[in-house]
């Protein structure tokens, strides 16, 4: 059963909370979303020592261009989720194709603290 779930998303031009967005009728769980991934930036935690353990989990709306045109944060701590946002508005996305025509699409994102980069 599909649900409408209002998200509300930021605007990844300039950082700020705009518009809100809904889950996409083409939905990726965790796993196939992962692997629609051609191009990571690392996510980097500027000027936090503190050693946090814990997922965090996104919903991200996927453009016909493959960027990130919406992200909502599901669950996990604020420090990780914002690094992450920050750094996920960059990657780049496979598109979607559905009967000849790229279509919007979401899906669901779950890192782990583990693949946060601590800078020295």
């Amino acid at each position: 059963m599909w649900h409408r779930v209002a998200l509300v998303c930021a605007d990844l031009l300039f950082g700020h909370y705009v518009f809100a967005c809904e889950k996409q009728p083409v939905h990726f769980q965790a796993a196939a979303m992962s692997h629609r991934i051609v191009q990571r930036t690392p996510m980097v935690l500027q000027g936090h020592t503190v050693r946090i353990k814990g997922t965090i989990e996104l919903i991200v709306v996927v453009g016909e261009d493959g960027k990130p045109s919406c992200m909502s944060v599901v669950r996990g701590h604020p420090i990780l989720t914002s690094a992450a946002i920050a750094s996920v508005k960059d990657w780049r996305f496979r598109p979607y194709h559905e009967n000849r025509k790229v279509v919007t699409y979401s899906g669901a994102l779950v890192l782990d603290a583990k693949e946060f980069i601590h800078p020295d």
